[in-house]
């Protein structure tokens, strides 16, 4: 099995459960204290028409984006199926279009992702954006990590040092307009704000 179809199983039974002890604890808040490291993410989402979370759990910041055109992309078919039943445009890695959305956000994903997919959010999230629109994501580097299926996933983490994130959102288009680096215990939390072009 690899690490995305545990990931898949993972998720799909969390939503099964409505379990809030994984996810679904974070709320639009959660978003601004972490994106605003990197820049006016508060404003940017203020000026937004539309925006789109990669990864959205249950989708409490989507939520609280009314008046918003908004857009998810999400692994879990039933989490799609919920955020869908309250207006949100919800599609599979790989399925969404070039809907022109103004702002993107992907708060602590891309640590239970392989490469590959981490590469699919990139390239999902920069067909999604409209030209000069903005990607605020944040991950991790070090500590303990276990990219593997065998691996309990709230415990299980996939590393990508802050380099590793510039090369690879070159690669799917992105400049990068800030990112920010700090550390907890032996783990490096990276901030970035990328932008498409």
């Amino acid at each position: 099995m690899s690490w995305t179809e545990h990931v898949l199983q993972f998720w799909e039974g969390v939503h099964k459960r409505s379990s809030n002890v994984h996810i679904g604890n974070t709320n639009a808040i959660d978003y601004v204290n972490y994106f605003e490291k990197v820049g006016p993410f508060a404003r940017d989402l203020q000026k937004a028409t539309s925006v789109l979370d990669v990864g959205p759990g249950f989708g409490r910041f989507l939520n609280d984006q009314r008046s918003k055109d908004k857009h998810a992309i999400e692994i879990s078919e039933l989490g799609r199926s919920r955020l869908a039943e309250r207006g949100v445009k919800a599609c599979a890695p790989g399925e969404i279009g070039s809907v022109g959305v103004d702002l993107a956000a992907c708060l602590s994903v891309v640590q239970h992702c392989d490469e590959p997919a981490f590469k699919v959010i990139l390239a999902d999230t920069f067909r999604a954006l409209r030209p000069g629109g903005r990607l605020y994501m944040n991950g991790i580097h070090g500590g303990h990590h276990t990219p593997s299926p065998e691996g309990l996933l709230h415990g299980g983490r996939c590393s990508y040092s802050p380099a590793r994130v510039r090369e690879l959102a070159a690669e799917a288009g992105f400049g990068v307009e800030n990112d920010h680096v700090y550390r907890l215990g032996a783990t490096e939390i990276w901030v970035f704000r990328l932008r498409k072009p």
